[in-house]
């Protein structure tokens, strides 16, 4: 997946295999493909998180501006305007349907239970608004999108899934668009529920 990207937009790809630490890494190093692909890629699609937004505009803002003291004194400063951000639900992007997959194969859970039980979770800190779209997203308007408390300093908001008819539509949305190892997770998942057992062939010959 991540050569497919570098690719496509530049940059390369590593693998990092040792007894702690096993992941592969796409990395740019080139300013020029920062200026002639990855920020028009990112102006046409902005990111979605509160997160990435802001360190995107920073990111922006000292590209073009390179000075290097300049970054160290304002680099702690960049989420400060965290609270401006428009919340998404007021503007929902056309390209919400294939960002919430790549969202998903980052930080979304497929769990089967000793039970056979099922279940779709996906949390997110600060970003209640994204949380909510997401739910809404699957037009499960019923469920509650809850406040876990705090992870290291900050609100942590989940939105879960247990129904059958609930975590068929987010099994619907995600097989065609996952990528990467969250899809091999996502068979297993319903090779091991037994509710889903109708659905094999879409994942194993």
């Amino acid at each position: 997946m991540l050569s497919l990207l570098a690719y496509t937009y530049g940059g390369f790809v590593r693998q990092v295999l040792d007894k702690n630490k096993q992941y592969v890494q796409w990395i740019i190093n080139d300013k020029k493909i920062f200026f002639n692909t990855i920020v028009p890629l990112l102006e046409q699609y902005p990111p979605l998180t509160s997160r990435m937004r802001l360190q995107f505009e920073f990111f922006k803002f000292f590209l073009d501006n390179p000075d290097i003291k300049h970054y160290f004194n304002s680099r702690k400063n960049k989420y400060l305007d965290r609270d401006s951000i428009l919340p998404l639900s007021i503007n929902i992007p056309s390209y919400f349907k294939e960002w919430l997959a790549g969202f998903i194969e980052g930080e979304g859970c497929f769990s089967s239970r000793i039970q056979g039980n099922y279940s779709f979770s996906i949390a997110q800190n600060h970003d209640y608004y994204l949380i909510k779209a997401i739910r809404d997203y699957y037009s499960l308007n019923h469920l509650t999108s809850s406040k876990k408390g705090k992870f290291s300093g900050y609100p942590l908001y989940e939105f879960s899934v247990g129904s059958a008819i609930g975590t068929g539509r987010v099994i619907d949305h995600c097989t065609p668009l996952l990528q990467g190892y969250k899809y091999y997770q996502l068979a297993e998942f319903v090779n091991n529920s037994k509710v889903f057992q109708d659905r094999l062939k879409e994942f194993f010959n």
